[in-house]
């Protein structure tokens, strides 16, 4: 019952979205649990960071790091905004690394993501299916409310991870 549930949220949210930074959501299936996205061919951004034998010049820095905000901006402009809640650079797909192209980042996985139709929102982080501390922000990790800041903090870390590789 509870990965149905899941499922079935992550469908939601995902159904409603459309914009070129953000995976969407082509069709899905219930036995089993499948969901059909969009070909992201370059694989995940914390991958690509952590594999030293591929070059990231700056422009594609650049570029990646505006298609993330592009995309976040995107889901927080919403009305009410979406709040991602597991933003992270392994949820980070990469369409192309080339810098003069389109689209090269697509925000992904909203498997934890809620919209906030109250002004601010508090979970305990040991209820959250995923307690990754790396990219979360302090007021999450303290178990205090938090809102679209949280996931502007989260961006802040892939941002130092495209600094620093």
């Amino acid at each position: 019952a509870r990965a149905y549930g899941t499922f079935r949220q992550e469908v939601w949210v995902m159904s409603g979205l459309a914009h070129p930074n953000v995976t969407s959501l082509k069709g899905y299936c219930v036995d089993p649990y499948a969901m059909v996205m969009d070909f992201v061919r370059c694989g995940d951004l914390y991958a690509f960071l952590h594999d030293a034998a591929r070059p990231l010049d700056w422009p594609l820095r650049l570029k990646l790091a505006l298609d993330i905000a592009t995309g976040m901006a995107f889901l927080h402009a919403l009305t009410p905004p979406l709040l991602h809640r597991d933003l992270k650079s392994p949820n980070i797909l990469l369409d192309s690394l080339d810098p003069r192209a389109p689209v090269c980042a697509k925000v992904s996985d909203f498997g934890l993501s809620s919209l906030l139709f109250l002004s601010s929102f508090k979970e305990r982080v040991a209820d959250r299916a995923v307690a990754n501390p790396t990219w979360l922000a302090p007021e999450v990790l303290n178990e205090e409310e938090y809102s679209e800041r949280s996931d502007v903090y989260a961006l802040g870390v892939m941002l130092h991870e495209l600094l620093t590789r």
